[in-house]
């Protein structure tokens, strides 16, 4: 089992989050050479992938294959309609294949802490897929460009990486490189990324990259955030929902010959004028923020052993809340509620201190938590938190 103590400020070392944020966020590449071959060893082995496609991945298409010099027809390695052939996908990976393991981050826990660390750092939501290229110069994938940011985590061997123009600046989700308009531009830069070596690259630079001579693996932190878009598009839907006006049909003949521009625009701008007066930020917003942290995937290594052991807990035990924990307090008044993964945690407002306590201390003995009257008060709420999954006992 791979070490799970890898982080997303690790992933930027040296470069520092807040330094990456200010400097390289959705402005610029940034590559980061490494002397350490073995630095993300912690995330990925190959014992990793054979466990993964024998145990685990079974399925299309959260397994599949891979090649840009031809298409490999899914009838290649799939049958009964979703099941995977390894056989097969190693044969296809000896033809020169890669073969493409998405969303990893569900299946391997050191990948899975990574994504936590990178969720909780930007309040969004982030995948991990992983490519194994065999050597020789083999491609995956066609020149194209991504629609939400990488960080590309160079794992084994090496990748040559050619980067060409932005044809399309931030492109949305669905706004995908199409190679029969668009135009890759001039190759401005060629680099090889070995492993330990990363690569952040934001949305819509046109990319592709071979593997030369040796087998690679590299995995891709992909970020996931809403845009400006999406907002505006949820907020909109929120004042359609309330206000009929907009719910109109569009006028009779609309779409015939005999329509009338000028009109057609003038309700369109009044439209306009009336969603701005009417349109609330807050419940766009607040719908965005719940949809995040509820879809929220928990903790749970060690959780079995932390019931093993709740009947042994006293004042003088020690406790911490998860690693990357993401959650929201909200305060009611008389009650403080605690929104985290799929659960709605209400406690007395009198409890709110101890709360916070609990989840912003890295480590702590129970009868140090503040804000309640007695031991015995203490227990009960860490006890309540340690099965909720937000507490681990050390």
């Amino acid at each position: 089992m791979t070490d799970q103590s890898m982080t997303f400020a690790d992933v930027l070392a040296p470069v520092g989050v807040d330094s990456f944020i200010r400097d390289y966020f959705e402005k610029k590449p940034l590559i980061l050479h490494r002397e350490d071959r073995t630095y993300f060893d912690r995330l990925l082995t190959l014992d990793d992938i054979d466990r993964h496609l024998n145990f685990v991945g079974h399925k299309f298409p959260d397994i599949a294959v891979a090649n840009a010099l031809e298409e490999i027809p899914t009838s290649e390695y799939v049958v009964g309609g979703d099941r995977i052939d390894k056989n097969r996908v190693y044969q296809l990976f000896d033809q020169g294949a890669t073969i493409v393991m998405r969303k990893m981050h569900t299946f391997v826990p050191a990948l899975a802490r990574l994504v936590r660390s990178a969720e909780k750092q930007f309040s969004c939501e982030f995948q991990c897929n992983v490519y194994f290229t065999p050597p020789g110069a083999k491609q995956g994938f066609k020149i194209h460009y991504d629609t939400h940011d990488i960080f590309a985590l160079q794992v084994i061997g090496a990748k040559t990486w050619r980067i060409y123009g932005t044809p399309v600046e931030m492109p949305l989700v669905g706004q995908d490189y199409d190679r029969s308009v668009m135009q890759p531009g001039e190759r401005t830069q060629e680099f090889d990324l070995k492993s330990g070596d990363m690569y952040y690259f934001p949305r819509g630079l046109v990319h592709d990259c071979v593997t030369p001579d040796e087998p690679s693996v590299h995995i891709t932190l992909g970020m996931l955030s809403h845009t400006w878009t999406e907002l505006f598009v949820e907020a909109l839907m929120g004042v359609c929902q309330e206000d009929a006006e907009f719910r109109r049909y569009l006028p009779i003949g609309a779409m015939g010959p005999d329509a009338d521009p000028a009109t057609m625009e003038a309700s369109f701008r009044a439209l306009v004028e009336r969603f701005a007066e009417k349109v609330k930020l807050a419940p766009a917003l607040e719908r965005f923020r719940d949809g995040f942290i509820t879809s929220r995937q928990p903790d749970t290594l060690g959780r079995s052993a932390d019931y093993q052991r709740l009947g042994q807990l006293t004042a003088s035990s020690s406790v911490g809340p998860r690693a990357d924990l993401i959650y929201r307090l909200q305060d009611n008044g008389d009650t403080v509620s605690l929104h985290v993964n799929t659960a709605e945690i209400k406690l007395p407002a009198a409890a709110a201190s101890a709360l916070k306590f609990t989840l912003e201390s890295p480590r702590f003995s129970i009868g140090d938590v503040p804000g309640l009257a007695d031991d015995s008060s203490k227990l009960t709420l860490v006890r309540r938190l340690v099965r909720e999954g937000l507490l681990t006992i050390h």
